[in-house]
């Protein structure tokens, strides 16, 4: 039977068992049926669908006001079979065994329901239930319950088994039931609660039920209108929030207005660049109304990120330069920082194994992001000549001949000095540019007369017909800056 949204308006029968528009419904299936503002009066098994029901109930409602003695309930009086994907918002009074939904569950299984009118009565009230002797799964009551003796929130008396279902404690105005578990409004409207049902958040899906999280309790998809709707925002450039500007939508269909409650809300399904889905919130409906199902995408682009390195400076015949002395990052949002980026910073160019006097490039590389598009800017390396070479000369007559040196004067002409003790050439040690051409010469002496510099260290490379020696000192006489003596080949052979 398929007969929705109908009006039933006067049935007054108070002295008259099994009353409802099914006042008996014996294996009977009872589907797709909307009552709305029923008026039923009767005395016991008293149902706004049914008063008595051995049979499946399953996508149904009712709306109105129904009253009785016994077994009085907003959808059905006394159930023995199946009721499910139903609810009532019926208002219900009684004495004994009176509930929201149904008034007596005797063998009948309830599940994926809810009734959220106010129960009154005496003996046995609950908010879904009166009385259960068997099953009740998924579901639950947020209208008042008042009684004097077995009231429940959710079950007056139970004997049986509930699972999965819940009440209002705030708006039942009970804090216990003898089944189920309750919740305050603000967790009755939060997805998290029904974790274990056939629920979500999203329009179109097919689950058993759609909530509009944090608006509205669980409400059953059955009998909602699909309501699909386009979503749009401006491009943009990302920024580290899911925040968009532009924004708007537009329904697909013709809706109801008002039917739709709230205000839009909209943001990125995700802070990260790409193509990402628009989530629209603080729209919603109600169990009369709408499935709001929205489709949309926003392109999100990677943010300018530039990685400057930093310069940097090194003596002649320090150690071959390798890496680098740091990096800026300008264009990072959000107080987010350089570990956000992916791989390893490493550095290039000129700069690496350089150590000749001189200006190399300090290139940057190696980092990677999903969010940034990433530039490198070199920085500068210089190799300053302040370790100064001002004399090369001929070594003569072996490894422990004495070094001459020329140069050392006033005036950088005086006369030639010795070096002692003398130099020892120690063929072990290559020199400064790590070629195999050139060998340390250690335990170097002083050039006699001298206080005004320091030795720093001498290096010997074969060339041709002789070993040239080079001589590096420090705190050199502005007098004797960039001053180099060659002298000629002393025709021994090395």
């Amino acid at each position: 039977m398929e007969v929705f949204n109908r009006l039933v308006n006067n049935i007054n029968r108070s002295a008259a068992e099994y009353v409802g528009l099914f006042g008996y419904a014996y294996g009977a299936t009872i589907s797709n049926v909307g009552l709305v503002n029923v008026s039923i009066t009767g005395k016991n098994q008293v149902g706004g669908l049914a008063g008595y029901s051995q049979g499946n109930i399953t996508n149904s409602y009712t709306t109105g006001s129904v009253s009785g003695t016994h077994d009085v309930g907003g959808l059905v009086g006394y159930n023995y079979d199946l009721i499910t994907d139903s609810y009532s918002t019926v208002t219900v009074t009684g004495s004994e065994d009176i509930g929201g939904l149904v008034g007596h569950n005797e063998w009948g299984l309830i599940s994926d329901s809810y009734a959220n009118g106010s129960v009154s009565g005496v003996k046995w009230v609950g908010g879904l239930a009166g009385y259960n002797y068997n099953e009740i799964f998924d579901s639950y009551a947020t209208g008042k319950v008042s009684g004097e003796k077995h009231i429940g929130g959710l079950v007056g008396y139970n004997a049986g088994t509930v699972a999965g279902s819940f009440w209002d404690t705030v708006t039942s105005r009970q804090s216990t039931s003898a089944g189920g578990e309750g919740k305050t409004t603000e967790e009755m409207m939060d997805l998290a609660t029904f974790s274990s049902w056939d629920i979500d958040d999203a329009g179109g899906t097919g689950k058993t039920w759609r909530i509009y999280d944090g608006y509205t309790y669980p409400l059953l998809r059955s009998f909602l209108i699909k309501a699909p709707a386009n979503v749009n925002a401006d491009a943009k450039v990302y920024d580290g929030t899911t925040a968009l500007t532009g924004t708007s939508y537009r329904w697909k269909t013709a809706v109801d207005t008002d039917k739709i409650f709230g205000t839009a809300s909209y943001e990125a399904e995700s802070d990260d660049a790409g193509k990402r889905n628009i989530i629209l919130t603080g729209l919603y409906s109600n169990q009369q109304g709408y499935d709001i199902d929205y489709r949309g995408r926003v392109d999100i682009s990677k943010a300018p990120l530039v990685v400057t390195a930093e310069d940097d400076v090194k003596l002649y015949h320090d150690n071959a330069y390798y890496g680098g002395n740091g990096v800026t990052y300008n264009g990072l949002v959000s107080g987010e920082d350089s570990t956000v980026l992916e791989d390893t910073l490493d550095y290039g160019g000129d700069s690496q194994g350089a150590l000749l006097v001189g200006t190399y490039d300090i290139t940057p590389f190696g980092l990677m992001s999903d969010n940034y598009y990433i530039t490198y800017i070199s920085g500068v390396l210089t190799i300053n000549n302040t370790h100064s070479a001002i004399c090369q000369t001929q070594m003569v007559g072996g490894n422990n001949e004495n070094l001459l040196m020329m140069g050392f004067g006033a005036g950088g002409s005086g006369p030639a000095n010795t070096f002692s003790p003398p130099p020892i050439l120690d063929t072990g040690n290559a020199g400064p540019s790590g070629g195999g051409d050139e060998d340390r010469i250690s335990n170097p002496g002083f050039p006699l007369g001298q206080t005004d510099f320091k030795l720093l260290d001498y290096f010997l490379q074969n060339s041709g017909m002789s070993r040239i020696i080079t001589v590096y000192i420090s705190s050199l006489p502005a007098s004797m800056q960039n001053e180099r003596t060659h002298f000629p080949r002393q025709g021994i052979a090395p």
